[in-house]
């Protein structure tokens, strides 16, 4: 082990998803107190994302079959088989156990059969990895084989390694899916120094600037968020305010938000565009986040908005009333202590009303707006700061190394 701490291999997706970002995060972190890191990606990472001094290898994919339906990536396995036989690991973090978790129980199997050293393996469970295998409503129908499939799947990738998820909510389903899962770690996300800002008011009252960032699938409900941001924009325009939303994103329900906006009187403050990732130009002309999923596991990109004190909009679902200081599901959002939260049991219209009238209190409201974004960016830079990425840090290697 060298002397700034365990050799990490860390897996995770690429591109620039919440996920990937949060793996980066801890690349970053890692490489600053001096440990080797390197990070195996199935895609590649946009080059401003990347850590410096930390080396990407990216695989593609070749996948192979695995039981339950699933499928492991063999270049990803022979990638990261490849350095550690060069420079051994002293530990692998998987983020998400498909196929990644998966990989990296091949690589201690194959340590093992090769007389190598056999690194400790953490595998974090993200929101998808977990819900698929219990079958969660959030998620739409499933068939109950496909779903015992996928449980098995599940136990198989992380059988003898360390679990973390990112979120007490998270926790508890991953305890009450059946799955036999114990011992697992919450480890919440955490952000670099750059990112948090003092709260500053609008730079125009008369104007709300909306973001929605995500990708377009059914369990974001972007076609809600947007039917949300559309009547408060109603609502607002005899007042004098003038809401626009910007969407970043792509998937399935493309087609549909892009129908909504053109079949609106308010479409033309409505920009539809291919994701990208969140610079601070973004956020620079962002006055707030709208959230409209079923389900977040944590959202990075919630926790991004509140640490430069921006306000978020949102259900209270997942692991959004630990972030945003909602107490419980079903509570008045006016009880959000570090943003407006909506009872996370509404759906359709209900849910949709609920929205705009927060995006309408928003736009509304600056002495507000000023309060919860000042209390929310001094919430995440004590919880969810460098600090407290690297006790993150050193949890994990705890209880991975016995360290």
């Amino acid at each position: 082990m060298s002397p700034g701490g365990p050799a990490i291999a860390l897996l995770a997706r690429g591109g620039f998803g919440g996920s990937t970002r949060v793996a980066l995060l801890q690349a970053a972190l890692a490489a600053e107190r001096g440990q080797r890191v390197e990070l195996f990606c199935e895609h590649d990472v946009p080059h401003d994302l990347r850590p410096r001094e930390v080396p990407l290898h990216v695989w593609g994919s070749r996948p192979w079959p695995l039981p339950g339906g699933r499928t492991a990536d063999g270049a990803g396995s022979e990638a990261v088989a490849t350095r550690h036989a060069d420079q051994p690991f002293d530990l692998v973090h998987a983020h998400f156990a498909f196929p990644h978790g998966e990989i990296a129980r091949q690589l201690t199997d194959f340590a093992a059969a090769e007389s190598l050293p056999v690194p400790a393996r953490v595998v974090t469970l993200h929101g998808s990895d977990l819900l698929q295998a219990v079958g969660a409503p959030e998620l739409g129908p499933i068939l109950p084989t496909a779903r015992r499939l996928r449980a098995f799947a599940l136990r198989r990738a992380l059988e003898g390694a360390v679990v973390t998820v990112p979120s007490e909510s998270l926790l508890a389903r991953a305890q009450s899916g059946g799955l036999g899962l114990k011992g697992v770690l919450v480890t919440p996300n955490f952000l670099p120094d750059g990112f948090f800002r003092e709260a500053v008011p609008r730079s125009n009252p008369h104007r709300l600037r909306v973001l929605v960032a995500g990708s377009l699938r059914p369990v974001k409900r972007p076609t809600l968020a947007i039917a949300a941001a559309l009547r408060a924009a109603a609502a607002l325009a005899p007042r004098g305010t003038e809401l626009s939303l910007e969407l970043l994103g792509e998937g399935p329900e493309g087609p549909a938000c892009q129908r909504m906006a053109l079949g609106s009187p308010h479409g033309r403050r409505i920009r539809i565009r291919a994701p990208e990732p969140l610079a601070e130009h973004i956020w620079q002309a962002t006055d707030v986040l709208l959230i409209a999923s079923r389900y977040e596991s944590f959202s990075l990109v919630a926790l991004e908005a509140l640490a430069r004190g921006l306000p978020v909009v949102a259900p209270a679902v997942g692991g959004l009333p630990e972030l945003m200081g909602h107490p419980s599901q079903g509570t008045p959002a006016a009880t959000s202590t570090r943003g407006w939260l909506v009872p996370g049991e509404l759906d359709g219209a209900g849910l949709e009303r609920a929205l705009a009238a927060a995006l309408v209190e928003v736009a509304e409201a600056p002495a507000l707006v000023a309060e919860r974004g000042s209390r929310a960016a001094q919430y995440a830079l004590i919880h969810h700061g460098p600090e407290a990425g690297r006790s993150i840090l050193d949890r994990i290697a705890e209880h991975a190394l016995g360290a």
